[in-house]
């Protein structure tokens, strides 16, 4: 599937998994979850399509490197505006990412992992 909007939002090193995080667009995300006849969930894991845009998880392990999940959460902006996640949609083994996507958050954790390396963080 092609995303309307695919945008490197951060890498997380410091915690069991590394994570690379994309925003994606309200209808990417639409597009998901209506692929999957789920529905979009709120933080609070009560249907919900308010979300404003979404955000597509890339875990990879850390010993090996391989990745082993992709997930898919609908954000939401509460009352205080502050931004929260939904609940996920997993969507590793369906293939509904061109294989471009995969690739292009292989080479963007290479190069935050390269980078603290550089740094010895």
């Amino acid at each position: 599937m092609k995303l309307n909007k695919f945008e490197f939002e951060e890498v997380i090193t410091e915690t069991s998994v590394n994570t690379v995080c994309a925003l994606i667009s309200r209808a990417d995300v639409y597009e998901l979850f209506k692929k999957h006849n789920a529905t979009p969930k709120n933080e609070a894991m009560e249907p919900d399509n308010n979300y404003t845009e979404g955000e597509i998880q890339f875990n990879y392990d850390k010993e090996d490197g391989s990745l082993f999940e992709i997930l898919v959460f609908p954000i939401y902006e509460n009352d205080d505006g502050d931004i929260m996640n939904g609940d996920f949609l997993n969507i590793t083994d369906t293939n509904d990412l061109d294989e471009d996507y995969i690739k292009q958050a292989d080479e963007e954790l290479k190069k935050t992992l390269e980078r603290e390396q550089e740094l010895d963080i």
